[in-house]
């Protein structure tokens, strides 16, 4: 398990897709690997997802930024299992949902710095918010809930 990955945030992608089942009909299935989930919808194989949660405003930011080797991992499972590949988020506000092949970025230097942590910066994707599918939180059961702390 990453060190910054606990309990807490494997919890908070629990209940990121269990409103993803109850809203879309697609079941994911915990990974202990390069991809969060893997997708079912009717017991079959549909997808991969990579699923994060986020302590802000999807208004906050221009793009989103993601671990490019997420993108990349996604992309190549999905590509070798000719599945779909989605990245999906929570936002404070909203949940977005992008497809991994249909995202266009821009790759970057970058990460986080708050933690005093050298491994915090990698080389990211930086995502056009325009390229997620957004759905209001209020209209997904179960996603408005406590804040993280």
């Amino acid at each position: 398990m990453p060190i910054y990955e606990n309990a807490e945030s494997l919890a908070n992608e629990r209940r990121v897709m269990d409103s993803v089942t109850r809203r879309f009909g697609i079941v994911g299935h915990k990974m202990n690997g390069r991809v969060d989930f893997v997708l079912t919808r009717n017991g079959e194989g549909w997808g991969w997802a990579e699923v994060k949660c986020r302590w802000n405003a999807s208004t906050k930011y221009p793009t989103y930024m993601i671990d490019f080797s997420k993108i990349a991992a996604l992309r190549m499972i999905s590509q070798f299992t000719e599945s779909h590949a989605r990245i999906i988020v929570r936002w404070d506000d909203y949940l977005g949902v992008a497809d991994a092949w249909r995202v266009e970025y821009t790759v970057a230097e970058g990460g986080r710095k708050d933690r005093n942590d050298p491994n915090d910066t990698d080389t990211v994707a930086l995502i056009p918010m325009s390229f997620f599918s957004m759905y209001p939180l209020e209209d997904l059961e179960g996603m408005v809930g406590p804040k993280k702390h």
